[in-house]
């Protein structure tokens, strides 16, 4: 076997790539804020509302991130404007609001109806924000059942139409040829791989059809380019909406004895929220094109948090 020095691409012959991970990301953030707090029916009813429009710009996220928080940049040689784009955490639009509503009916909870009828407290949380902007990726190599290089390559796909159904994609003819033996008719034309995901039937389609285009070799000689158009956070997933409510009834026992019984009720209008605080993928749907026309761009794919009640009992003494 003979290894030729002109054809390990700039590389000294017989030397690994060096990964360079530094702090030297960017970011700008611009928002106005408004805030209300104020208590109302004679101090019984405590009110709360927040509400942020923003935005957020970067060119990473967060540096030892994964999955599609992962920092890795598509073309190493072009790591400023290449990359610039919405933040992962921007969410343009968050409002929440907050009430406390302490029933002020028989407080001093004397005799029978007034350890009845008085100590009620209604409490409530709605949080209404936009979703989290992801970046549509690849696994490349998992279409030849092998590594994710997602993970170190930060593979992008093509930009077809930007109006376009995010969910529809197209492949080169070229590349169904190499990934899933279709005959080749027009060496620049695409396939929908949509279809041949779902039916194994080649449907032609052009560029204007499709949301994004898979960036394989096929694809990369017809665009003249191998970093794909698609920039970082161009989709968003589902927006977080949730009603959070209890119910408390405090007991007066004695003096120094109390009893509190509590129901609970998170996302009370079961609304199939992506779930929030975590940093993984989960709460975002699949975001690699080469899924199209399964769960690819599906915001119906996230289902976490759904209604939960819960019942307590708190003694303080």
């Amino acid at each position: 076997l003979t290894i030729r020095e002109d054809a390990c691409n700039g590389r000294i012959l017989r030397q690994a790539s060096i990964t360079t991970r530094s702090n030297s990301a960017s970011s700008i953030y611009h928002s106005m804020q408004a805030r209300y707090n104020g208590r109302l029916l004679n101090d019984s009813l405590s009110l709360g509302a927040t509400y942020t429009w923003s935005k957020t710009i970067d060119n990473a996220s967060e540096i030892f991130g994964f999955d599609i928080a992962s920092p890795n940049a598509q073309n190493p040689f072009c790591l400023g404007s290449c990359e610039r784009s919405l933040s992962q955490i921007d969410r343009p639009h968050a409002f929440s609001t907050n009430f406390i509503y302490d029933v002020p009916y028989w407080k001093e909870q004397r005799g029978v109806v007034g350890h009845l009828l008085g100590g009620w407290q209604l409490n409530g949380v709605y949080v209404l924000t936009s979703g989290e902007p992801y970046t549509p990726g690849q696994f490349f190599n998992g279409l030849l059942g092998l590594g994710n290089t997602y993970l170190t390559s930060g593979d992008r796909p093509f930009v077809g139409n930007p109006k376009a159904n995010p969910q529809l994609v197209g492949i080169s003819e070229i590349d169904a040829a190499i990934f899933y033996g279709t005959d080749i008719n027009n060496p620049n034309g695409f396939l929908s791989l949509n279809a041949l995901n779902t039916t194994g039937n080649a449907v032609s389609v052009t560029p204007n059809d499709v949301r994004f285009i898979l960036n394989l070799p096929g694809a990369a000689k017809i665009f003249n380019t191998p970093f794909g158009s698609a920039t970082r956070n161009s989709l968003r997933g589902p927006k977080l909406n949730q009603l959070n409510m209890g119910l408390f009834k405090n007991i007066k026992v004695g003096e120094r004895l109390g009893v509190q019984i509590r129901a609970e009720a998170f996302n009370v209008l079961n609304h199939p929220n992506p779930g929030y605080g975590v940093n993984g993928a989960g709460y975002l749907p699949d975001f690699f094109t080469e899924d199209a026309g399964s769960t690819f761009a599906n915001n119906q794919e996230i289902e976490f948090a759904r209604r939960v009640v819960q019942f307590g009992v708190r003694i303080t003494f």
